[in-house]
C-alpha cells in the first residue's frame, strides 16, 4: 500500500511565501502518515514568465531544507519549480532518502516556448517508492501521445503536477464543454493507470473570477472514472491510498482539509 498527499497551493511569485506553506502542508500531511507528498507544477518558486527567484543560488537552501525533511520523515516528495541555471527550465526534483533527483517538462505549449526550455539529451525516468513505479506529467504533458514519455507497462500510477483551468462545471467525460475531444481522457483510458493532479488553488493578485487554476485538483481511476476532485479556489491538502490488485491499481480512502482564508493575496 502507498498513501499519497496532495498540497492544493496558491499560484504565487512569492517565494518565502510559498515554503511558507509548504512546510504547513508537510507537517500536516507526515501527521497523516503519507508516504508521498505532492505540489504543484512550478509551486516553489511560481507559475510566471517573470520570476521573482529562481536560480540555483536562490532555492538551493530551500531543496536542501525539504530534502532534509524528506529523509528525517522518511516521506518522499515531488517538489515541481522553475529553474534558471543559463536557460529557465520547468523542472522539479523527486526527493527520496535526502536525495533530490532532477525532472523536467518537455512538452512546452507554443506560449511556454518563449521563457522555458528544455535539456539537450534528456529523457524521462520512471521513479519508484514502496514497490510502485511512477512518473511526474507536468501539465500538457498529460494530453500529448499517450506514449511520449513511456512504454505499457512502465508505471503502476501517474503524477500530474499541472497548472490547469478547470472550471466548477467541467465534467470528467470523453468530450470538453466544447464539443471538442478530451485527449487526457482517452490517454487515461490507453493509460489504464490513476492519474493523480496536484494543481494551483488560485492565481496570486488574481479575482477568482479570473479564468485561471481554479484548484479542483482531480484523481482518476484506473477504469478511467474521476475518483475524487479537491476543493474550489481553496487551498486544500488531501491524502488518500493507492493499493495493487491483480490487474490494476486502487485509489481509495480520499481525506481532504481545506485551508483558511479561503483566498488571500499577502497571506
Amino acid at each position: 500500500m502507498l498513501s499519497i498527499g496532495i498540497a492544493q497551493i496558491q499560484n504565487s511569485t512569492d517565494v518565502p511565501r510559498n515554503v511558507r506553506t509548504m512546510r504547513k502542508c508537510l507537517a500536516l500531511l507526515a501527521l497523516k502518515d503519507v508516504n508521498l507528498v505532492v505540489f504543484p507544477e512550478c509551486s516553489l518558486t511560481g507559475f510566471s514568465p517573470k520570476l521573482t527567484a529562481s536560480t540555483p543560488a536562490e532555492l538551493g537552501g530551500y531543496i536542501d531544507e525539504f530534502s532534509q525533511w524528506s529523509r528525517d520523515h522518511d516521506i518522499a516528495v515531488v517538489l515541481p519549480t522553475a529553474l534558471t541555471d543559463g536557460a529557465i527550465y520547468n523542472t522539479g526534483f523527486y526527493i527520496h532518502q535526502g536525495k533530490a533527483t532532477p525532472f523536467y517538462k518537455l512538452g512546452l505549449t507554443p506560449s511556454e516556448t518563449g521563457f522555458f526550455s528544455t535539456p539537450a539529451d534528456y529523457t524521462k525516468s520512471v521513479f519508484s517508492l514502496r514497490g510502485f513505479r511512477f512518473l511526474p506529467l507536468i501539465c500538457m504533458e498529460a494530453q500529448q501521445d499517450p506514449w511520449t514519455y513511456f512504454k505499457p507497462g512502465d508505471v503502476d500510477f501517474l503524477l500530474w503536477p499541472g497548472y490547469w483551468g478547470w472550471e466548477k462545471d467541467d465534467l470528467w467525460s470523453p468530450l470538453k464543454k466544447d464539443g471538442d475531444p478530451n485527449p487526457i481522457f482517452q490517454n487515461v483510458a490507453q493509460w489504464r493507470v490513476p492519474l493523480i493532479q496536484a494543481n494551483f488553488a488560485y492565481n496570486e493578485g488574481k479575482a477568482p473570477e479570473i479564468r485561471g487554476p481554479h484548484g479542483l485538483s482531480r484523481v482518476v481511476g484506473s477504469d478511467n472514472t474521476l475518483c475524487f476532485q479537491a476543493a474550489f479556489h481553496r487551498e486544500s491538502c488531501f491524502w488518500f491510498t493507492l493499493e495493487k490488485s491483480a490487474d490494476a491499481c486502487v485509489v481509495s480512502g480520499f481525506r481532504e482539509l481545506v485551508m483558511e482564508p479561503a483566498y488571500t493575496q499577502n497571506a
